[in-house]
């Protein structure tokens, strides 16, 4: 197991952004899923996709690609998907919009640093 999996400890709910939008202008998503992360509560500035300086409420490492526009809740360490309030995103407290995806590959592109910014 790699140092890259082995600090994501936590874990948080992911929606995926879907296509469209509802009746109040906010994004679509499909039903929720559980990710395991890392989430450092830090203020970064950086650049959003569309090329402007943001500063960040959050950076979270994270085990697979996630898509910006999508929607995340920190649910610690043990947590699951039993402790959100409702399936639809808007309906929870504590919830971020992913404003950025990275990722970085290890020296031999067989593995990656993945991390959103919120």
């Amino acid at each position: 197991m790699s140092i890259i999996t082995r600090m994501l400890k936590e874990k948080a709910a992911y929606w995926a952004p879907s296509d469209g939008l509802d009746e109040f202008g906010r994004v679509e998503t499909e039903e929720p899923i559980l990710i395991s992360c890392r989430w450092e509560e830090v203020s970064e500035l950086f650049l959003d996709d569309n090329g402007n300086e943001v500063l960040s409420n959050a950076k979270v490492y994270v085990g697979q690609d996630l898509e910006s526009r999508g929607y995340v809740k920190k649910l610690g360490i043990g947590g699951d998907l039993t402790a959100l309030d409702s399936t639809v995103w808007h309906k929870n407290n504590g919830v971020f919009v992913i404003r950025k995806f990275n990722n970085l590959p290890k020296i031999r592109y067989n593995e990656f640093l993945r991390w959103i910014m919120l």
